[in-house]
């Protein structure tokens, strides 16, 4: 007996198979907080992605902000292999992006669209608990030292969320950036002006 299928299923099997024809890979450039061990600091580093997106995909260098962060490591006797050094991912931050896939959101007309403001939550609540119990098991000395690594990777991820909002496709104007967390970074949560970067040449 053959087998009858619904319109609503036959729409849905349309749907992605329409979906999976148009997705595409890209690169992309991330900055991250990578922890820099020689140095005994963090700070602002770029990995390249390659993303296979299913459309157009406003803020997704930011959504990357906080992904492991892979760097090859070279001993002095040849690249030992890849580690995460990304101070954000290995404390747990977590990062929500305001969704903009819908062009209907977008602000512009064509071929001159942005996004007027983009949401960004930036979640720091899990490490903030994991760090007061650190704390708590350490002398005063050291847990200035752990303090002070904390409040630096939550800084320099609000810096390279700013920085990935530049390289935006389309360009957001304003990112409202919310912090979940210490009442301490309450004034990095504050809405910022976004300048665009400058489009790299491709050969």
């Amino acid at each position: 007996m053959p087998r009858t299928i619904s319109l609503a299923a036959t729409a849905l099997m349309l749907a992605l198979a329409v979906r999976a024809e148009a997705a595409f890979d890209c690169y992309v450039q991330v900055a991250q907080p990578h922890d820099q061990p020689e140095a005994g600091s963090i700070g602002m580093m770029y990995v390249t992605y390659e993303l296979m997106l299913g459309s157009v995909s406003p803020g997704v260098e930011i959504e990357h902000t906080c992904s492991p962060g892979p760097v090859a490591v070279d001993t002095g006797s040849g690249y030992s292999g890849v580690q995460n050094r990304n101070g954000a991912n290995q404390k747990g931050f977590k990062i929500v992006v305001e969704d903009f896939k819908d062009i209907r959101r977008w602000s512009g007309s064509e071929g001159n669209h942005y996004i007027e403001t983009m949401t960004v939550l930036l979640d720091v609540r899990s490490a903030a608990d994991s760090l007061e119990r650190t704390l708590a098991s350490h002398s005063k000395g050291s847990a200035y030292l752990f303090q002070q690594d904390f409040d630096g990777t939550v800084a320099c991820t609000v810096d390279c969320i700013l920085d990935n909002a530049t390289r935006s496709s389309p360009p957001i104007r304003r990112l409202r950036l919310e912090i979940t967390g210490p009442i301490q970074f309450k004034d990095l949560a504050r809405t910022y002006e976004i300048v665009p970067a400058p489009k790299r040449k491709e050969y």
